[in-house]
């Protein structure tokens, strides 16, 4: 036996408001047809589900069995019309990131100030080089990427926001003795301890020919740290440099536990973008994320 869950429904409606009439007019329907439909379930179970009399309509003994299923049916209804929406809106639903190193340590305050009020939302930040996540985002197992933007061309189908242009700067620990020097010249980064991000880094990349272009070829990096928390503590213990973004290491800079070393540097200019696929093909949940992360830039 198939029964039509809509005939239940409108039982329900029958039920609560105690007449076929004024169930009718709930339903924006009309009396005559939602009496057919009653006589039609009830001729399909073969029991009567409603009597109705001076005191209105009320349920048999049976139809008091009907009401609790026919509610749970309705009580599920409203859920899933109401996911529906949240899902819509953009409130619920899956939320995957895909982050550079450096870049990650800033956008996660947006990603917590975001979730706050969407406490359904199931986040993930993943943080790895910009060619592995590129590989994720076109494969669709992210919905987004965070990194540096220029380094390499977008695959087909995917798009590039600005969200912000940082600078490459070169940095060392505040007791590093070429912070006590006026100027810096090549020999002295020459005979300085490195540390930079793994080879296949776009920053290491980036570093590197920076450097080459100053005539320093044969810098030798003798730490690889991919961790941002890392590389400051590495720079906080005085012995080495690194060329990394002003801004992944604003707040160091600001207590003074690193230092800032007064030489320019060539094509420092350093901008980090969004990397997604087309916004009217993407989950709306997706779409308000890069709209947060965008306003807080």
């Amino acid at each position: 036996m198939q029964i039509n869950p809509k005939l239940l429904l409108q039982v329900v409606e029958i039920v609560d408001h105690g007449s076929l009439t004024e169930a009718a007019k709930a339903l924006n329907a009309t009396q005559p047809a939602l009496s057919r439909n009653l006589r039609e379930l009830e001729s399909q179970m073969g029991i009567s589900i409603v009597v109705r009399g001076r005191s209105g309509a009320l349920p048999t003994e049976f139809g008091d069995r009907v009401l609790r299923y026919a509610r749970v049916i309705r009580e599920m209804l409203d859920r899933i019309s109401k996911e529906a929406d949240a899902w819509h809106n953009g409130e619920i639903g899956p939320l995957q990131i895909g982050a550079t190193p450096h870049p990650s340590a800033i956008i996660t305050p947006t990603l917590i100030e975001f979730l706050k009020s969407r406490p359904n939302v199931k986040a993930e930040l993943s943080v790895s080089g910009l060619i592995p996540l590129m590989e994720r985002l076109e494969r669709g197992e992210l919905d987004l990427v965070v990194g540096p933007a220029g380094m390499l061309q977008p695959p087909e189908g995917i798009l590039v926001d600005i969200l912000y242009t940082d600078e490459l700067v070169l940095l060392a620990g505040r007791d590093h003795p070429l912070t006590r020097k006026s100027a810096i010249n090549a020999r002295d980064l020459q005979e300085a301890r490195w540390f930079g991000s793994p080879k296949d880094s776009a920053i290491r990349r980036q570093s590197m020919s920076i450097l080459a272009s100053m005539g320093l070829t044969e810098i030798q990096i003798s730490v690889e740290l991919s961790s941002l928390g890392d590389s400051i503590e590495m720079l906080k213990s005085g012995q080495y440099l690194a060329i990394l973004p002003r801004q992944s290491v604003a707040n160091a800079l600001k207590e003074g536990e690193i230092v800032n070393l007064p030489l320019k540097l060539e094509s420092r200019l350093w901008p980090i973008g969004i990397f997604h696929r087309d916004t009217t093909r993407t989950p709306k949940i997706v779409v308000n994320f890069i709209v947060s992360l965008k306003s807080g830039f």
